[in-house]
């Protein structure tokens, strides 16, 4: 009878922690998401780029970056796709010269067996006079590069600021 009534009193409680469990609805989840929001405005930054002369540069002040790695790395870190790599090419050879970005950059990319190589070739060049964008800006911004759909669609200062 102690067996029967310990093994009932086991099985209630198992049923009363399953009715106890709460869903919740997709949009409860998603509320509470700490992924960045789309409509979030930032404030677009001007700067001057100008060229520097750094250590292994050619008489143009051109620099070659090599970046060599295993064709599994690529699949495995980069997904199979190329502006991954060209991204962290320029994170590489930007450490390595010290610089900010390079300008009029050249990829190419080649594999041979499993060895994948990527050289870069640009002009180093380091950021000077950062300053947030005024309004005058904004007007060259958007014919050099026009907005995606979804920034046109929220307000801004530039719209603001034409009222």
């Amino acid at each position: 009878m102690k067996k029967v009534l310990v093994l009932s009193a086991v099985l209630l409680a198992f049923s009363f922690s399953a009715f106890a469990q709460i869903t919740r609805s997709g949009e409860d989840v998603q509320a509470r998401s700490a992924d960045a929001v789309q409509s979030v405005f930032v404030h677009p930054m001007v700067m001057e780029s100008v060229p520097v002369q750094v250590q292994g540069a050619d008489n143009s002040g051109k620099v070659t970056f090599v970046y060599r790695f295993k064709k599994k790395d690529y699949r495995k870190h980069f997904g199979g796709n190329l502006e991954n790599l060209k991204a962290y090419t320029v994170y590489l050879a930007s450490k390595e010269y010290g610089v900010d970005a390079f300008g009029g950059s050249l990829f190419f990319f080649t594999t041979e067996n499993n060895d994948c190589t990527m050289v870069m070739t640009g002009y180093p060049v380091k950021y000077t006079k950062m300053r947030e964008a005024s309004d005058a800006d904004l007007d060259w911004m958007s014919l050099v590069a026009p907005f995606p759909q979804s920034v046109t669609n929220t307000p801004s200062r530039r719209f603001h600021a034409k009222k």
